[in-house]
Formats: C-alpha cells, structure tokens, sequence
C-alpha cells in the first residue's frame, strides 16, 4: 500500500526544512533559558489533540501542557536553571513534517542537596500546520527528575 501523492524531496528542500526546524527548535531552548513559558509554547501546536509525555506522565492537550510549563518557569525557586542542547538530529518525513531527537542537559536547578543537573533525551513530531513549524507531540525524559 502506498500513497499516490508521495514526491520525493530533493536535498535542497531537506536542507531547507531542516533549517526551518532547527530554527524553531532554537526558539523554544532560548525561551526556556529566559524562563519565558509563553515563548515556549508558541513553538508548540496550540490544539486539544497536542501531546506530551514528560517524565513518564503523559499530558493531552496544549493548556494542560502551558499550565505545567507555567508553573515551573514562574517558580521563583527554579530561577536559575537553564537548559542546552548537545545533539539534534532531524529526520525529514514530509514537506510538512519532521521528527526530532535532541540530547541535552537541564542545570543548576535548587533542591535541599545544592544546585543540581541531569541529562534529558526529546524526541519530537514537528508539522507544518497554516504555515508555521510546531510541535505537534513530544516525547521528553530526563536522568532525574530533579524538580521534585
């Protein structure tokens, strides 16, 4: 079975989406950085059917999630964590869709032990949707759960 409409993507237009996400991605890193939820989650698919699974905890919907991103970035306590990326590796699928697998680390985040930091893996499905790069699912785990 498969599907009559498929085109193959040239390496330009690979090249060109990869740039598009990347840039996208980047985007919701340094929102992180400034603690700035709103940011954040524009990068993010504003619909019910958004998911993410964080930690072992699975989240439907793009309110839920800005509620949960909210909560930790306006936390005074959590102020001086910052996160980075190491790897990106994106996988075009479509035109209008990517997966992306990004290593990094989450730092500097309090707790009654000193300052702390863990590794995360995220896997995330980017599509287009009118126009625009969003995360449409993201998958995210971390070493430790370190804002406990």
């Amino acid at each position: 079975m498969g599907c009559n409409n498929y085109k193959e993507l040239t390496e330009a237009e690979k090249k060109s989406i990869i740039e598009e996400v990347t840039t996208v991605f980047e985007e919701g890193i340094n929102a992180a950085v400034k603690h700035d939820a709103d940011a954040m989650m524009q990068v993010h698919w504003n619909s019910q059917d958004y998911m993410a699974s964080i930690d072992g905890i699975l989240i439907k919907g793009w309110e839920p999630v800005f509620n949960m991103v909210s909560s930790v970035h306006s936390n005074p306590r959590y102020q001086s964590f910052t996160v980075d990326y190491d790897e990106l590796i994106i996988k075009v699928i479509s035109k209008d869709a990517a997966l992306i697998t990004s290593t990094g680390n989450i730092l500097n985040v309090p707790s009654s032990e000193g300052l702390k930091s863990t590794k995360y893996v995220a896997t995330m499905l980017m599509e287009k949707k009118d126009g625009n790069w969003v995360k449409t699912n993201v998958h995210e785990s971390t070493q430790e759960d370190v804002f406990k």
